[in-house]
């Protein structure tokens, strides 16, 4: 399922911004190529190993730095910071793929599962339909790499429900900064400085992290799907789209060094996205996901993608991520792959969608074959949303 960047309300009052970047250092296609490596490492892990790859901790941190990206772009450009289109706009294009997929799962529980199970799916759909699923799988503390009759057949759902809820979270904070600011300013189009952002965001970070260090020796069942624990993951990428937007306007003169546009600063970004892609690779194989994240060595996933985006799209590692293979390690989980764009700040001007599904077997089988191919589109679908926002602000 395709979805065609549309604009928002708002947006088009700033058709007189600076045109967007086109040159081929500022499309990072190597994004695609990450998230491509991470998909297959999620799915290899899952099917065949029995193990979490920490490819949905890259996936975490990603949406994190481009959404936040995007809502703050929207607020220092002077646009439209009504918090109910903006989410609005990202139901709409989740809802109808969404409510296909919960619909076969009750046709398929009513088919094929006892009645005994009927109250107990009920609940999780339910909590699938308002985005509390981790919510729902913490309380019930399902083993996510169960596999048995007792786990949940919307059990995939629970880092898009993570994901909405900071989705929330990051428009209020965002959109409701801006909106205190310009009204203390006699509604101009102000917005608060991107440093605040980053304060807040990198603050909100680190008390997550100390709360999910703490859960992972306390309770861990729960703490693998608690929003308060896997938060700092999002927060970490929110974190460093504030710094590139601090960094944007306070508008420094180019450092050799540290643009890369020097011997030593090429060296350095190279050995920073091999490092970056190495920990990614490696991270399935020396740590045991499930009973470790979102925990401290969650960092190792987190760090190693912060490494990649810093590192940028000139870089071998980036080149070799941005190849045909990577390319298609995406598509083939969506039926069109689209590069991640962003301006020389690093901030984004088109959000790649992403997948977040991880495929697993089951005792109770059509009921997660359904799932998993219908989770795609829905989550395809919501990402999309988020790509056609970014898409349509000023470049």
């Amino acid at each position: 399922m395709h979805v065609q960047p549309q604009f928002l309300a708002g947006d088009e009052n700033e058709a007189t911004n600076p045109p967007r970047p086109t040159s081929a250092s500022e499309v990072r296609v190597d994004l695609n190529g990450l998230r491509g490596i991470a998909i297959a490492l999620v799915v290899v892990f899952h099917i065949w190993m029995g193990r979490v790859s920490g490819g949905v901790d890259v996936f975490l941190t990603l949406s994190g730095f481009f959404f936040t990206a995007s809502l703050i772009r929207t607020a220092q450009s002077g646009g439209s910071i009504d918090p109910i289109t903006r989410v609005r706009r990202i139901l709409r294009r989740l809802g109808p793929p969404l409510i296909v997929v919960l619909a076969a799962v009750a046709l398929a529980t009513l088919a094929l599962l006892p009645r005994t199970r009927w109250a107990d799916v009920g609940d999780q759909l339910i909590s699938a339909v308002f985005f509390y699923t981790n919510w729902e799988l913490a309380w019930t503390a399902q083993d996510y790499l169960a596999a048995d009759q007792s786990v949940s057949p919307v059990q995939h759902l629970w880092s898009v429900a993570v994901q909405f809820q900071f989705y929330l979270l990051a428009v209020a904070v965002v959109f409701g900064l801006a909106w205190i600011v310009r009204r203390s300013r006699g509604g101009r189009q102000v917005s608060p400085p991107a440093g605040l952002y980053l304060v807040l965001f990198a603050g909100a970070a680190l008390l997550s992290f100390v709360y999910a260090a703490d859960g992972t020796s306390e309770m861990q069942s729960w703490n693998y799907y608690d929003t308060g624990a896997r938060l700092w993951e999002i927060l970490i990428g929110a974190a460093i789209a504030a710094m590139f937007a601090a960094r944007q306007v306070r508008d420094r003169p180019a450092h050799r060094w540290r643009d890369g546009q020097s011997w030593v600063g090429r060296w350095a970004r190279t050995l920073l996205a091999v490092a970056g892609l190495t920990a990614i690779a490696l991270c399935g194989f020396v740590r045991d996901g499930v009973r470790e994240f979102p925990g401290p060595w969650a960092l190792l996933p987190v760090s190693a993608t912060v490494a990649l985006i810093l590192a940028g799209p000139a870089t071998p590692v980036a080149q070799l991520m941005s190849t045909r293979l990577g390319v298609w390690l995406v598509s083939v989980s969506e039926d069109e792959c689209t590069s991640s764009e962003v301006d020389c700040t690093g901030l984004p001007n088109k959000l790649p969608r992403k997948n977040n599904t991880l495929f697993k077997t089951s005792s109770v089988a059509v009921i997660p074959v359904a799932v998993s191919a219908g989770i795609s589109s829905a989550h395809w679908t919501f990402l999309s949303a988020i790509q056609a926002q970014a898409a349509a602000l000023p470049r």
